[in-house]
């Protein structure tokens, strides 16, 4: 019986030796589970966030207009990444884990070399990161991810703002042709869900099904041409919106003669950059010259 108490005693001065395997920790197993993910990531494949993913997990980034909640509504918003994502090289800079019982905050600068979305232009992204683990049933999941751009170099915004107004311009050419197909489907992917456009004598069509609608009937017209001449692409400072500017020349069916008529006139077309990194037209406004 002494000799049980001695060795109670001397185990609770010194510890056991035998620390219970949920009080080991490793930072650098929270470290290897964030790489891997983000190799993934620069495939394409975002399966390694899905997988490290708890149900409560919440998200900021620079694209979204605020906080997602869960993780069915986060894989929903990453989801359309999906094999558009590729990156060259991914380097983490100086990751740091704080531990405190069954959280881990992991912080670090990441910087994506060769970054392109959907066969865009490439670029390098600077970010900063905090991810924030929780050990649930024995496993690390994100509860929480908060991504930011580092500030940028300006000849480096520079450069990326013409990427993104060269891309643009593609995405213009594209779009010139599809008018000159007549390709329904291509002209209305040129713009985003919610966008607006304002026709010559028409109400303001609002959203993708009143443009697909009035285009259509539009295209009907045996007689229908469009082409257009592009002038200027200006991006903004904040790499978000653009806008495009140019002429027209749009032949259609006189209602009165039931002749081809030509007119010529001016356009604005707003763009603004999707959480996918493409540009979709979100306001097209056009005006007919004076004849």
């Amino acid at each position: 019986m002494r000799k049980y108490v001695v060795v109670t005693l001397v185990a609770a001065v010194f510890g056991t030796g035998c620390q219970p395997a949920a009080d080991r920790f490793d930072p650098q197993e929270i470290i290897a589970l964030e790489r891997g993910a983000l190799d993934r990531w620069g495939k394409g494949d975002p399966g390694g966030f899905f997988d490290l993913m708890a149900a409560e997990q919440t998200y900021f980034d620079p694209m979204t207009d605020k906080r997602i909640d869960g993780q069915d509504s986060l894989k929903k918003y990453i989801a359309p990444f999906t094999g558009k994502i590729s990156i060259e090289r991914v380097e983490m800079i100086d990751p740091k884990v704080q531990r405190a019982g069954d959280l881990a905050v992991l912080t670090f600068n990441l910087i994506d070399y060769g970054a392109q979305v959907a066969g865009g232009p490439k670029t390098t992204a600077r970010w900063n990161s905090t991810e924030v683990y929780r050990r649930i049933n024995g496993s690390w999941k994100i509860v929480h991810s908060h991504w930011s751009y580092v500030k940028p170099d300006i000849n480096e915004t520079e450069d990326v703002r013409e990427a993104d107004a060269r891309a643009i311009r593609e995405s213009e050419t594209k779009w010139a042709q599809a008018w000159a197909a007549k390709d329904l489907d291509e002209i209305v992917s040129h713009y985003a869900d919610d966008a607006s456009v304002d026709l010559a004598n028409m109400p303001i069509l609002n959203g993708q099904d009143a443009i697909r609608a009035a285009l259509k009937q539009r295209l009907a017209d045996p007689n229908f041409a469009l082409t257009l001449a592009p002038a200027q692409i200006e991006v903004s400072k904040g790499g978000d919106l653009a806008y495009a500017r140019g002429g027209y020349s749009v032949t259609l069916t006189d209602a009165t003669t039931k002749r081809p008529a030509t007119h010529k006139g001016k356009y604005v077309v707003v763009y603004r950059k999707q959480g996918d990194g493409r540009w979709k037209a979100v306001h097209d406004i056009n005006n007919r010259d004076t004849p």
